[in-house]
């Protein structure tokens, strides 16, 4: 054995270790719609690995014993860390395609799909994939796939998906000269910034930021409920101080406490209460934890700029943006009074209306204790799923581009 077959030994490890992650993926214990899934995101990462390792073990097969090997032992350790990245994303995936298994999950997945699915067609940029459960919440953009808090089983931290999904959603918003501002803001980071590392934190923030308005304009009150409530800490490291890829608590909480302000401007004030009432939970909250004035007056301007940037690429998709605040109103209700969901659920009932309900219902009581809560959680399912109705996982007919543009809210 020579240097030669040592390196050709490796590279056919690789090419085995790709074709059992395939068949691994096709797997009959996983759904057919997951599977379908895996099929239509994985093939293309698996196969072009696949073709760059052929080609090297074709190249390496035709050099001499005696030829120098060292630019192909670099090339193959790029390949492995490709390969490891791909290997790791498949493993993830899975393991939550394993547990959708379970009845509960598969429900709560089912309508994260849903939503997702309904948002993104509104937004004109469907996203025909699935959402698992994992240890943390995170969209993977080689896969597409968007994964949540595992093991939370409930609605309640839900609207966090479409946070998710705005990673997926900001990149393929464009103008109609079929520009794309949100990939052009990320490359005049890219320029602005000397230092890799500062460029790319500037990145992350601008992603991380993206989202959370994405998710306020699609979701409405709903999403900015589940942050504040359910999400934020105020005395953990990241409430007053950014992290490395997530800016602060008390920046993210301004940027959708103001977009929801500014939603209201635009639609007769519906969530002036609301929102006014979150500010003022949320300043409670720091306070409480010995958190004030995490914000200047500068930082305030900065942030004041940032969601004008952002709002600018989302009136781009304003279809998207959630209008049915009275609605969810009157789900809300109807929860108080114990209604069915056979009495609650009418035709043209979205999930959107019922997570924006149901958080409306939660902070509008005095004492919820978990009871109330599991049960409000129960009710809320079997509403999403009376919703749903027959549809399939996910449609994938292709939706009408619905972008618009509407004119922007004073405030924003």
């Amino acid at each position: 054995m020579n240097e030669r077959s040592i390196l050709l030994a490796q590279i056919g490890t690789l090419l085995q270790q790709l074709q059992s992650a395939q068949e691994s993926l096709g797997a009959k214990q996983i759904d057919a719609g997951l599977r379908d899934s895996a099929k239509y995101r994985f093939a293309n990462l698996i196969s072009q690995l696949r073709n760059d390792l052929q080609l090297a073990k074709e190249d390496v097969d035709s050099v001499p014993d005696d030829f120098d090997l060292s630019a192909y032992w670099q090339k193959l350790t790029v390949q492995k860390g490709k390969c490891t990245e791909l290997f790791k994303e498949c493993l993830n995936f899975l393991g939550g395609a394993m547990l959708r298994n379970i009845d509960r999950i598969d429900q709560l997945c089912r309508i994260a799909d849903a939503l997702s699915f309904e948002l993104s067609k509104l937004a004109g940029i469907e996203w025909n994939r699935s959402t698992i459960l994992a240890e943390g919440n995170f969209f993977t953009e080689s896969t597409g796939v968007i994964r949540l808090t595992f093991p939370d089983y409930s609605l309640w931290n839900l609207p966090v998906a479409v946070h998710e999904l705005g990673h997926w959603a900001g990149p393929q918003i464009n103008k109609p000269d079929g520009s794309v501002p949100f990939r052009d803001k990320l490359q005049q980071m890219t320029l602005a910034y000397p230092q890799a590392a500062e460029a790319e934190m500037e990145r992350s923030f601008w992603r991380e930021e993206f989202s959370d308005v994405f998710a306020t304009y699609a979701l409405g009150p709903a999403y900015v409920c589940s942050c504040l409530v359910a999400v934020f800490s105020p005395v953990d490291s990241f409430a007053c101080k950014d992290g490395k890829r997530h800016p602060a608590h008390a920046k993210r909480a301004y940027l959708m406490l103001e977009m929801l302000k500014a939603m209201s401007v635009a639609n007769h004030n519906q969530y002036d209460k609301i929102a006014a009432y979150l500010s003022d939970l949320w300043e409670r909250n720091l306070k409480a934890a010995g958190r004030v004035r995490c914000l200047d007056q500068a930082l305030l301007s900065q942030l004041d700029n940032r969601l004008s940037e952002l709002y600018s690429i989302l009136v781009l998709a304003s279809s998207v943006e959630y209008k049915a605040w009275t609605r969810a109103s009157e789900l809300a209700e109807g929860l108080k009074g114990n209604q069915s969901v056979a009495q609650l659920v009418k035709p043209g009932d979205r999930i959107a209306d019922v997570l924006n309900a149901i958080w409306l219902w939660r902070i509008t009581q005095s004492n919820v204790d978990d009871i109330q809560l599991h049960s409000i959680d129960a009710k809320a399912i079997a509403m999403c799923r009376n919703i749903m109705g027959g549809k399939p996982r996910q449609e994938r007919r292709s939706g009408t581009d619905r972008r618009s543009q509407v004119r922007r809210p004073e405030g924003s």
